[in-house]
C-alpha cells in the first residue's frame, strides 16, 4: 500500500494537493513448484538431473497480466543467493530439465513468472524441498530437453 501525494500549482501561485491511497499488485509466483533429482544411466556414464515443475498462477490473468516466460533459479542449500539457470517460454512448456553433470550436486530451486511488461513475480517464501526418489531416465538425451 502506498500512499500518493499530489500537488498542482498554476501560473498565479495557486495550488491544490490530492493525496490518494494505491494498492499496488505485484505479481504472484507460479503455484505447484516441485523438483526431483533423476538419474540418466547409460552403458558408460551416469547423469544427474533435476526436472523442475510448475503451474501457471490463474491470480496472473485474474490482475490482467500475460506471463510470457518463466525463470528458473537454483543455489547450493548453503548458499543465499540463487542464480538464473534457464528461462523457459510461457507457451512452451512448465517443466524444466537441469542436467547437473556426473556429480551429485544438491540444490534449491525456484521459478518466478515474468510478463509482458517486463515484471517479475517475488521469490516465493521458502524453496521447496527436493524429492527425494531418484529415477532412471531413457538413455536417448533427445527425449529431454
Amino acid at each position: 500500500l502506498y500512499t500518493v501525494t499530489l500537488t498542482v500549482f498554476d501560473d498565479d501561485g495557486d495550488y491544490a494537493i490530492a493525496t490518494a491511497t494505491v494498492n499496488v499488485q505485484g505479481l504472484l509466483p507460479p503455484n505447484g513448484l516441485n523438483y526431483e533429482q533423476l538419474i540418466n544411466r547409460n552403458l558408460f556414464t551416469k547423469q544427474y538431473v533435476y526436472r523442475i515443475r510448475w503451474n501457471r498462477n490463474p491470480g496472473n490473468a485474474q490482475r490482467g497480466a500475460n506471463i510470457i516466460r518463466y525463470n528458473i533459479y537454483r543455489k547450493r542449500p548453503q548458499h543465499q543467493t540463487y542464480t538464473l539457470v534457464s528461462t523457459v517460454d510461457a507457451q512452451d512448456s512448465n517443466e524444466y530439465y537441469d542436467r547437473i553433470g556426473t556429480e551429485q550436486i544438491v540444490y534449491n530451486y525456484y521459478v518466478t513468472g515474468v510478463d509482458d511488461q517486463g515484471r517479475e513475480s517475488e521469490l516465493p517464501g521458502q524453496p521447496s524441498t527436493p524429492s527425494t526418489v531418484i529415477r532412471n531416465l531413457d538413455t536417448n538425451p533427445q527425449d529431454h530437453k
